[in-house]
Parts: structure tokens; sequence; C-alpha cells
């Protein structure tokens, strides 16, 4: 065994802030200093009246660029022409791209071939929620003379056809807040919209930070990890590796368990505990034949690693407490987890309500032969987070690299992703790593 110098990192004194929950209509965040939701409301007012007006007058207005005085909200106004259509931007971004996803931006279409008198020609209304261009509000002509709102969060429809007892023209020229209050009942507007400056859940953001530039110290190996006394062993054999040793996927996950496990307990996780295969819990007669493949052995140490760090603090938790389930705005499936397609947003639930958490997803697909199991194959280590900008951020690794969501998405299509909850430590101790001199903080 080679020996291995120690790192401490003590992350403990970055700032840690306080989370406000979602639920509390009166703890929604309006605001100037782009951290909040920015109203516009005022703009669309000064020029409803042309918006509305004859053709001609909707099509003479020009671009405007306006400063709110009493919050301070920049509007970029201008609007864009297709087809039969004339869309008015209210936009607090930088450019002239009405598609592009600012946060509180507006996009209010109208038809220049109408016959509602009601709506005055107004056939929808966008509304950003993120800065980001696949999530949005869209409002419709309901029946009776109210709206339908429709709800996509990160390209995926998160909530549909919710009334609200305005027209689409009374909906042009009301706040925001004022359809909050009049939805309050069916949506959590804190899901969505939150003072992320009140954010609790930093620990996660400089986890992953303090992995990041560790990583090139890693070397890869198939079936590598790391045992109980910082020897680089092959899982299957338990035998030691030659060389200077390195890890796959699943040793890479065990890596960045350990280091917040051995601050704690003095040494790394045993290896012969995470392989415990877990009968009682997944699998059926089928499956039962093919255990000496290990079709579920991502599931199985996923678990069992966040099932370690878990007992430090609850050592009567059953195992299953670690499973990553009843969500609000997302279906679970017994030892399978969730579509990788629908990842992003599960992980914005659990970004939102459980901010102290990161993540390792056990990766499976469907067996090509009979009995067509799902088998468990790959494991990666996911640090969703609210950024101090108050964006989403998600950072992913996977066999000691860091790699894009889109990536994991392209190369897991139609799969699924079982996911384990693990608190974020304060304190982070890597194995396997020579460091000259020894860095303490």
């Amino acid at each position: 065994m080679r020996e291995s110098k120690k790192l401490f990192i003590n992350i403990s004194f970055f700032l840690v802030l306080t989370f406000i929950p979602a639920g509390n209509l009166s703890a929604l965040y309006f605001s100037g200093d782009g951290l909040g939701f920015p109203e516009n409301t005022e703009v669309r007012q000064r020029y409803y009246k042309q918006m509305t007006g004859t053709n001609k007058e909707a099509l003479s207005l020009l671009p405007d660029f306006v400063v709110i005085e009493s919050t301070g909200v920049r509007v970029n106004f201008f609007t864009v022409k297709e087809g039969g259509n004339l869309y008015f931007c209210f936009s607090h971004g930088q450019d002239l791209n009405y598609e592009k996803g600012e946060k509180g931006s507006y996009i209010i279409k109208r038809s220049l071939d109408y016959t509602d008198d009601e709506n005055m020609g107004i056939t929808q209304i966008k509304i950003f929620i993120k800065n980001d261009d696949n999530s949005f509000l869209r409002l419709r002509k309901g029946a009776n003379n109210d709206s339908i709102l429709d709800i996509e969060l990160f390209g995926r429809l998160i909530q549909s056809d919710i009334r609200v007892p305005l027209s689409l023209s009374e909906l042009t020229v009301s706040s925001f807040e004022r359809l909050a209050e009049l939805t309050s009942s069916y949506v959590d507007w804190n899901f969505y919209i939150s003072d992320y400056r009140k954010l609790y859940g930093q620990d996660v953001r400089v986890l992953s930070e303090t992995i990041k530039p560790l990583l090139g110290f890693l070397q890869d190996s198939d079936d590598g990890s790391i045992d109980k006394d910082g020897s680089f062993v092959y899982i299957d054999s338990l035998k030691q590796q030659n060389g200077d040793g390195g890890l796959n996927c699943s040793g890479f996950a065990k890596w960045v368990i350990d280091g917040i496990y051995k601050p704690v307990t003095g040494t790394n996780i045993d290896i012969a505990y995470l392989k415990e295969k877990h009968y009682e819990l997944r699998g059926n007669k089928w499956s039962a034949r093919l255990e000496g493949l290990d079709p579920y052995f991502g599931l199985d140490w996923t678990r069992n690693l966040a099932y370690e760090i878990l007992k430090l603090t609850e050592p009567e938790a059953p195992i299953t407490a670690v499973d990553v389930k009843n969500l609000r705005y997302h279906e679970y499936r017994e030892n399978i987890g969730y579509p990788v397609s629908d990842l992003k947003t599960v992980l914005y639930e659990l970004a939102v309500k459980y901010p102290q958490n990161f993540y390792l997803g056990s990766l499976n697909s469907k067996s090509e032969d009979p009995p067509y199991l799902r088998v468990h194959t790959h494991v990666v280590v996911i640090f969703p987070y609210i950024d101090m900008k108050g964006d989403f951020q998600i950072d992913i690794y996977s066999r000691n690299k860091k790699i894009d969501l889109e990536f994991l998405k392209a190369n897991w299509k139609d799969n699924f992703i079982h996911l384990v909850k693990v608190e974020a430590a304060t304190r982070f101790e890597p194995s396997g790593i020579d460091f000259n001199p020894v860095l303490r903080r």
C-alpha cells in the first residue's frame, strides 16, 4: 500500500444561509435587485392602450428602455411581428431575443386579425419564471372571460389547466403578485420563486467545489476502489491493485463518501459492507437466477454508501430511509427511480426541498435478453444547488470526471436513475492522494 498524506479540508467557515420553506405566499420575493422576481407592471400599463388599440397603433410602437424609478427594475421593451401575430416583449434581458428566458420577462401575444372584444386581440401571455428559456408560465383564454394557466419548468410541464379568474386583457395590466395571489390555492409559488439569499444549502456547492480540483489527482481503473485502510484494491476480489491504483465509477462514489466519513470515524468504509446484497428489498424469482451477474450492484452499492453516512447520526434508521421518493411533482418507481429525461426537474425539487443534500445515482436500463431485468450498471455523484444569483446549478461527477447533464441524458436516453440522499458535510478528507505540503484550513 502506498503511503498517502492527509488533506483535511474544513469548509465550515463558508456562508450558511437560512432556508425559508415553500408554501407561504407572503414569503414570495419581489425586488429590483435581480435576486428576487422583478415586476414590470408599470411599463405594461403604460403601453396597454396602444397594445390593444388598432393594428396601426400596435404596429407603430417603438422599442424603449425603461428604468422603474421606485424599484430600479430595468425593462427592455420591443415588439416582434411574425405572420398574423404581434408580440409585445417586456424583457429584463439585454438583447432583442424574445425567446430568451430572463426571470420576470413578459411576452404578450396579440392577433392582428381578431374579433375577440373581451381580450382586445390578446391570445396568450408568457412569463419567464427563471433565467432559463424553458421555464415559464403560459396564460391562455379560458371560458367565461377567465384564463387558464400552465407551468413549464426546465422544459417539463409541471402543472396545467389552472383557472385564473381574470381575462387575458386584465392580466396584461395586473401585477405578477396579483396573479400569484389568485392562484395560491393551486400553485406553491415558493417552489418556483423564492428569496434565494435566504436559502440554506451552501455546503452542497462548497463540497462540490472542493472535490472538483482534486479530480486531476485520481486515476481510472476498472473495478477499482479504496479499502478501509486506504489501499487501492479491486472491488470483486479485494486484491490490491498494482502501481499507483485507480477508481471506477463505484470506487469514485466511495471516495467521495469516504471523504466525509473518515473525519468522523477515523477510517474509510469497509468494502465488505458495501457489497452486501439486499434481497429483501429488490429482485424476484426471475432475477434470483441472475444474482451471480450482480444486476443490482449499483443499487445496493449506492444504498449502502448513503446508509453508512446516515447511521452516523441515525443508527436505528432503516436502509430505505436513504431512498429518494415521495416527491410532489415526480413519480418514483421502486428500485428503479426516475426517468433520466426528468432528472433536471427532479433535482430542482430536491434542491428546493432538501438544500442540505447531495445524491448518489444508480443508472439502470432494461437488459436485452430475457427476463429483461432493469440492470444497474453505472454510478454517478450529483450536487444540485441554488447559486447566489438564485439560479439552479447541477454538478455531476462520473468515474473521476465532471460531466454535464445533457451528456448524461444523451448517453442514458429512455433509461432510469435511482437516487439516494447524503447530507453534505463541512469537512472533507480525500483518501489515496499524496499532497505535499499538507494543507489545513
